[in-house]
């Protein structure tokens, strides 16, 4: 296998729409369904296991991890309930083996092109995705950013080598002393080429856009998502109102096909049942 794609989902009862969930990492799937190299697989993981459409399912691994939040309405528990699960998946490469990962947050897209830019230069350990748009659910529009790699946490593809990914199974009650200090443990990180510097790994950054940051609100409850920031002041939004009036593009077909979805599906949402 060439690309393992490892997707941490919210569980159940921690979700505001548990059906958002099912649309959103459907929409993903089918969007990768349409990479120009099928040599890909996808790993989620979480509590409970979504419902794909059948012609899906057989390019979804699950790995179960129902990690309990304690008090999920203080500051970052989100983020440390992901990167737990991250773990747990993780973990799991190893019966796989495959030559590449990357984190993939489960309701972003990816350039259908990705799989195939791997495989042409695969004399590189490390991908790093800078560019890519920022996309809101229900509009017909995005938002082109050259740094998008600091706001996604799918940002980067990263060769597999045993060392880099821990081996010990967790059901994290207590959690595994040292998890955080495996490199690629983090739901965000903003700096994946000083992280493969660090590694001594070679690296490229992909020439082209290649990921869509899809921006939800339904998906996640409010209590799950205390403390995690918010819009910022009155003067970081005129700087966003600003950027997106100047790089703002329409969902066309090209768009659209780039990254996996059909003309008018508001970036795949709106085409997908589960």
């Amino acid at each position: 296998m060439k690309v393992m794609f490892v997707s941490p989902i919210v569980s159940r009862r921690y979700a505001d729409d548990w059906e958002g969930v099912e649309r959103g990492l459907a929409a993903t799937v089918r969007s990768l369904s349409r990479q120009t190299d099928p040599d890909w697989k996808i790993m989620v993981i979480g509590g409970d296991e979504p419902r794909l459409p059948c012609e899906l399912a057989d390019r979804m691994e699950f790995v179960e991890a129902d990690l309990m939040i304690d008090d999920p309405t203080r500051k970052g528990r989100r983020e440390i309930d992901k990167q737990r699960k991250q773990y747990c998946g993780y973990v799991e490469l190893r019966r796989h083996m495959p030559e590449f990962v990357m984190p993939l947050d489960y309701d972003d897209l990816v350039s259908t092109r990705l799989v195939e830019y791997v495989r042409a230069h695969d004399q590189f350990d490390g991908f790093m995705l800078k560019s890519g748009y920022v996309y809101r659910d229900g509009e017909q529009r995005c938002q082109y950013s050259s740094r998008v790699h600091l706001r996604t946490g799918s940002n980067f593809v990263v060769r597999y080598r045993e060392d880099l990914f821990p081996a010990e199974a967790s059901d994290f009650d207590p959690p595994p002393e040292g998890y955080l200090d495996w490199p690629f443990i983090e739901s965000h990180i903003k700096f994946p080429d000083r992280l493969f510097e660090s590694l001594g790994m070679n690296y490229t950054i992909v020439p082209f856009p290649c990921v869509v940051w899809r921006r939800n609100a339904h998906a996640i409850s409010e209590a799950y998502r205390a403390g995690d920031g918010g819009e910022g002041g009155l003067k970081n939004r005129l700087v966003g109102m600003g950027k997106r009036l100047f790089l703002t593009r329409r969902l066309g077909r090209k768009l659209c096909e780039e990254f996996g979805c059909d003309v008018g599906s508001g970036m795949g949402i709106k085409d997908v049942g589960v």
